[in-house]
């Protein structure tokens, strides 16, 4: 809900939540 308030500010915000899932799912493939 917050990342859609700040998706329309700054572009790049949006991208940092990606990361962190990116980082979840290489934890996962690594366990």
């Amino acid at each position: 809900m917050r990342f859609a308030r700040t998706r329309k500010e700054d572009p790049e915000i949006n991208l940092i939540p990606m990361i962190d899932v990116l980082l979840v799912i290489i934890i996962f493939l690594m366990l």
